[in-house]
């Protein structure tokens, strides 16, 4: 940033750029700070219609793609839409949705480093990708730690903080990759210590192994078992089938849905 009023506030022509490498920056904090306010405003503006049954956290990831080797801590990440790995970082993100706007709490930056620890990359790529030395206790050096958690990990944390933080949703979405017995639990964990009612929602994979009255069964055969028990739901225009079962010792309600046109099942 470079203008006449740089020379009289003695600033220099990168300020922008100088803020923006500041590793003392806590861009997670500021986006926290932002997303704080957002439920005293909207609070004071709701009309009369009830939408708390629609509030809930949407946790995803997506892939942040770059071509350059050379940029600090990329890799190879597997992208799940085109199910080939490209060059680039996933970012995970946790959002609030209150049933009229979508506002992000918080985020989190993540690379792959694979089996052999090199991130898909040959060393001598490795070699000359940028290195910055930082302070142990800056904002910075801790996101760098972050790179190689586990995203579910990162996920639970993240709910946890939007509960800190104030807001309180009544659900939780995430698609295939978090629906696992570690993410679940913990949810059900967070639901008994800040939240009276706190559900989970998200596909799972049609090949996971669950009980139904005491008998182990494969879920993506169960539709064809219960043939009598299948429902239609006209506003949905899909076939669907509600079971209680049990995943993994957790007690949770599971929906086989196939739309019309659809010839497969998901859960």
């Amino acid at each position: 940033m470079h203008s006449c009023c740089g020379t009289k506030l003695n600033y220099g022509k990168d300020l922008l750029y100088d803020f923006l490498k500041n590793e003392w920056v806590e861009w997670g904090k500021m986006l926290t700070n932002l997303s704080r306010q957002f439920p005293k405003i909207t609070k004071s503006k709701e009309d009369s219609t009830d939408i708390s049954s629609s509030k809930c956290l949407i946790i995803d990831d997506t892939l942040l793609y770059k071509t350059g080797k050379t940029i600090e801590q990329f890799g190879k990440v597997f992208d799940h839409c085109s199910r080939i790995y490209q060059l680039g970082m996933k970012a995970l993100v946790c959002g609030f949705w209150d049933g009229k706007s979508f506002i992000s709490t918080t985020f989190s930056v993540h690379n792959e480093p694979g089996k052999n620890r090199n991130r898909g990359l040959k060393n001598k790529e490795l070699a000359y990708q940028f290195y910055k030395e930082r302070d142990l206790e800056s904002p910075c050096f801790q996101q760098v730690k972050q790179l190689s958690t586990e995203k579910i990990s990162m996920a639970i944390q993240m709910v946890k903080n939007a509960f800190k933080t104030g807001f309180e949703p009544a659900y939780v979405l995430a698609d295939y990759l978090f629906m696992c017995d570690t993410f679940v639990s913990e949810i059900q964990k967070i639901k008994i210590r800040y939240a009276k009612k706190l559900n989970v929602i998200g596909l799972m994979k049609t090949n996971r192994s669950i009980i139904i009255n005491g008998i182990k069964k494969t879920a993506n055969l169960v539709p064809d078992h219960r043939r009598k028990d299948i429902r239609f739901c006209k506003k949905h225009k899909c076939n669907y089938l509600a079971i209680m079962i049990e995943y993994k010792d957790i007690k949770i309600k599971a929906f086989w849905v196939k739309t019309k046109g659809y010839e497969t099942w998901k859960i």
